[in-house]
């Protein structure tokens, strides 16, 4: 139970210095007098990597382990926003907004299959 509650940890503390060090990077583009452009294009990475880590270290939550499926949330909204971004495909945000709607209902489907209704009691 140890080495599960130290593996979160240090995976939080990654995750938050890469949060400090994306915010010193935006800090510092907006000082124009260094000449320093961060490309806006890339933002949807962020939500990659919150994704990715969440799925990688779920953490606990009164008790038990966390659905990774919020890993797979910020994935998919991650990825739906670098498609739309970089216009891969030729899907820009005016055409790939179905994307959200198929990873919402995928959402859907596991959490259903996660946690199943219990079953009905007659009286």
């Amino acid at each position: 139970m140890m080495e599960r509650h130290e593996s979160a940890a240090g995976t939080r503390v990654l995750f938050g210095l890469a949060i400090v060090l994306i915010g010193v990077a935006m800090l510092v583009e907006r000082n124009a007098t260094w000449g320093i452009q961060l490309n806006i294009r890339w933002w949807p990475l962020l939500l990659i990597f919150m994704g990715l880590a969440r799925m990688a270290a779920p953490g606990e939550r009164r008790g038990r382990t966390r659905s990774r499926r919020s890993g797979f949330w910020l994935l998919a909204i991650g990825a739906w926003g670098l498609i739309s971004e970089l216009e891969l495909f030729g899907l820009d945000y005016s055409t790939s907004w179905p994307l959200v709607v198929v990873a919402f209902g995928m959402n859907m489907v596991w959490r259903s299959l996660e946690n199943p209704p219990p079953p009905i009691q007659e009286p």
